[in-house]
């Protein structure tokens, strides 16, 4: 009878265990980044409004990631275009020499950063899955005010996208 009320007193903690030790199988989506230093994430509390957005267009000639907080009013992203050949895995200079580019929005007018003039970075494509239609990669640059002549640092950048074929 004891071993019957131990066993009872100590299922519950075996299947809690069991239960909080397996592995998901869910990927981890996500983009996230530093501006400047300090940690930024996408947030939207808008329901019209996706965090993030990841496109191949033109027939995948044409890359663009956006991701926007709409509580701090900011946005950030890049693009790159590669006429005739389709984005692959591989580093491309986000320097605007080639339609290639990366941004950071406050979302006021005149408070957009760009590369461009020497300020530049890279995008890292790490994978591409076209059976799944995920994206991976890294990504750093230095974006310009041409305003304002403040420049903005983005750093630490990785994202892990579903992206999306128009």
């Amino acid at each position: 009878m004891k071993n019957l009320i131990k066993l009872i007193t100590c299922l519950p903690v075996i299947i809690f265990l069991s239960a909080a030790s397996c592995k998901k199988d869910e990927i981890d989506a996500g983009f996230t980044c530093k501006v400047n230093g300090e940690r930024w994430r996408p947030f939207a509390n808008d329901f019209k409004l996706q965090e993030t957005e990841c496109h191949l267009t033109n027939n995948n000639e044409e890359l663009f990631i956006y991701a926007r907080n709409t509580s701090r009013n900011e946005a950030i992203g890049f693009g790159v275009f590669t006429k005739g050949t389709k984005i692959k895995v591989g580093k491309y200079n986000l320097d605007q020499k080639q339609i290639m580019r990366g941004f950071f929005d406050e979302r006021i007018p005149g408070e957009d950063f760009r590369t461009g003039n020497g300020y530049v970075g890279i995008l890292d494509i790490i994978t591409i899955d076209e059976t799944n239609k995920r994206m991976t990669g890294t990504f750093f640059y230095d974006a310009y005010n041409e305003k304002t002549k403040q420049t903005v640092k983005i750093t630490s950048g990785t994202f892990n996208l579903k992206y999306v074929n128009f």
